[in-house]
């Protein structure tokens, strides 16, 4: 198992199935995470789209962060 830092360095040689590892691993925390606070199925699911979406265009922006899993629900927190 890769740690969350090394997915992300892995994601920026555009390794995609690195990108896979961290949805599967964090997808459904943050699909329960926004669902507290968007009551739409769609809305919840484009938020996450764009997340990964931006994870796969800039993967530096979420190794800023001490935790990667931080990040990752800051970023969709400033979605809602």
């Amino acid at each position: 198992m890769h740690t969350d830092k090394q997915l992300l360095k892995r994601i920026q040689n555009r390794e995609k199935q690195a990108l896979e590892e961290l949805y599967d691993r964090y997808s459904l925390h943050l699909y329960n995470l926004l669902r507290l606070m968007i009551h739409n199925t769609d809305r919840i699911i484009a938020v996450i789209r764009a997340l990964f979406e931006e994870i796969w265009r800039n993967p530096s922006h979420f190794q800023e962060d001490e935790f990667v899993s931080k990040a990752l629900s800051n970023y969709c927190l400033q979605q809602c």
